[in-house]
C-alpha cells in the first residue's frame, strides 16, 4: 500500500470513527420521573384477527394496557415528590409498583406489536428456532407447554434471546416482573384472563391457538434482527 492510499484509508476510517461518534452523542436520554409516557394506538384493526375478538383486543388495549400507562405516570409523580423524610419502606415500595407498570407497559405494546399477522413463520425465523429447540415444531410444543402452565392463572410467555448463552428461550413472567436478566423479547403472549376470558372462558388452549395463528412474524424477524 503507498503512502496516498493509506492516507485516503486513514481518513475513511476517521470520518467513520466521527459520524458513529455523532450517531452515538445524539441518543437522547429523558428524565427519570417526569418522562411522557403515551398509549400507543393499536398497530391493526382489530376486526381482523382470527378466533379473538374485537370486542377482547379493544377492553384489553383501552382497559389493561392504557390502565398501566396511566398508573406508571402517577407512581413516578408520587416518586418525585417523595419528601427526604419519606421512609425507604414507602420509597420501596413505589420502586416495586413503578417495576410491574413499566413491564406491564412495555409488555403489552410488544404483545399487540406481534399480532394482526397470519401465523406463517418464515424460512430465517424456522432456522433460528431449530437451532434451539431442534425443530420449528418442537418450539411450538415447548411454548404451547409453557402457556398452558399458566392457564387458570396469570403471566406472560415470552419467546426471549439470551445473549450470554447464544440461545431462545420460552420463558414465563409472573406479575410482569420475572424473567431472564437479560432476555431480549422476541414473541410476547399475555395470558392473564383478561386477553381471552371474553372469548373462551376457561378453554385457554383455544385462545392459545388463536394466538399463534395471528403471529405477525414479520415483526418477530425485525426484533431478531436488532439484537
Amino acid at each position: 500500500m503507498n503512502r496516498r492510499n493509506a492516507l485516503t484509508l486513514g481518513g475513511i476510517f476517521a470520518a467513520s470513527s466521527m459520524l458513529h461518534a455523532e450517531v452515538k452523542q445524539t441518543i437522547k436520554v429523558n428524565m427519570a420521573y417526569g418522562a411522557n409516557h403515551e398509549i400507543k394506538p393499536l398497530p391493526f384493526d382489530p376486526k381482523s384477527l382470527q378466533g379473538i375478538s374485537e370486542k377482547v383486543i379493544v377492553s384489553h388495549h383501552d382497559n389493561n394496557y392504557a390502565g398501566a400507562v396511566k398508573k406508571l405516570r402517577l407512581i413516578q409523580k408520587q416518586i418525585s415528590l417523595l419528601p427526604d423524610t419519606a421512609h425507604p419502606i414507602e420509597y420501596g415500595a413505589l420502586k416495586r409498583e413503578e417495576l410491574i407498570a413499566l413491564n406491564s407497559k412495555i409488555l403489552h405494546e410488544l404483545y399487540f406489536d406481534n399480532l394482526g399477522g397470519k401465523g406463517s413463520v418464515s424460512e430465517k425465523m424456522k432456522k433460528l428456532l431449530s437451532e434451539s429447540f431442534g425443530s420449528y415444531e418442537m418450539w411450538q410444543k415447548d411454548f404451547i407447554q409453557t402457556a398452558k402452565s399458566l392457564s387458570g392463572g396469570s403471566g406472560w410467555v415470552i419467546l426471549g434471546y439470551v445473549k450470554e448463552a447464544g440461545v431462545l428461550i420460552n420463558q414465563i413472567s409472573s406479575d410482569h416482573s420475572d424473567n431472564a436478566a437479560t432476555s431480549r423479547p422476541l414473541l410476547v403472549m399475555d395470558m392473564y384472563e383478561h386477553s381471552y376470558h371474553m372469548d373462551y372462558g376457561t378453554k385457554a388452549d383455544q385462545y392459545i391457538d388463536s394466538f399463534l395463528k395471528n403471529v405477525n412474524w414479520e415483526n418477530i424477524e425485525k426484533r431478531w434482527d436488532s439484537v
